[in-house]
């Protein structure tokens, strides 16, 4: 704290988005990031993977700080979310990047721009192909949906909790005390109350 101290002035004059950080409601000694880009839908990818791990953030929370990449859309492209990601974490673009990505030691290659840019996508613009990306959509969409509901289960209840919070509320402190019988004592308990 004594450290961050010396730079307090210097931090609490920092920009964002034209407002210095004690405006927007930061404390001045948060992390933040000042690119309003990356608090957008995106599609974010690791710098270093075994394999195509391609995933959607689509509330724009997520903040990449070192090793990763995102793909932002214009606005006029950002319905196709969905289709490029199935398409990036296909078997197909999979193999595609492998031949084009410099192979890393450990069974890794990368994910940069200049190996993503390459890549042979193209978007839908005939009949045909638009029915073919409807399909991939949906396909992708009943992924992300059970993905959403097993990261749900996995971190139960602390994404509830973290939801319910995120609307302003929170919970009563709550405690509670058990007392536990010795099995016997439940057994004679029960023979008492049937008799």
């Amino acid at each position: 704290m004594r450290y961050l101290e010396q730079y307090k002035a210097v931090l609490e004059n920092r920009k964002s988005w034209g407002m210095t950080i004690l405006e927007t409601g930061k404390r001045w000694y948060e992390l933040w990031h000042p690119n309003p880009q990356m608090l957008e839908e995106k599609i974010v990818t690791p710098d270093i993977s075994t394999k195509n791990n391609f995933c959607l953030d689509k509330s724009g929370s997520l903040l990449c700080m070192d090793t990763c990449f995102v793909i932002i859309l214009e606005n006029r492209f950002k319905q196709f979310y969905p289709l490029l990601l199935g398409l990036l974490n296909s078997k197909l673009i999979e193999f595609y990047h492998k031949q084009i990505s410099p192979f890393v030691s450990g069974g890794y290659y990368r994910y940069k721009k200049q190996y993503l840019e390459p890549l042979p996508i193209k978007l839908p613009k005939t009949k045909l192909e638009h029915a073919l990306a409807d399909k991939i959509t949906k396909k992708v969409e009943q992924i992300l949906e059970k993905v959403k509901i097993e990261q749900q289960i996995e971190n139960f209840p602390n994404e509830y909790i973290q939801e319910y919070r995120s609307k302003g509320n929170e919970f009563k402190s709550l405690n509670l005390t058990f007392q536990i019988q010795p099995q016997g004592a439940c057994a004679r308990n029960r023979r008492r109350h049937h008799r």
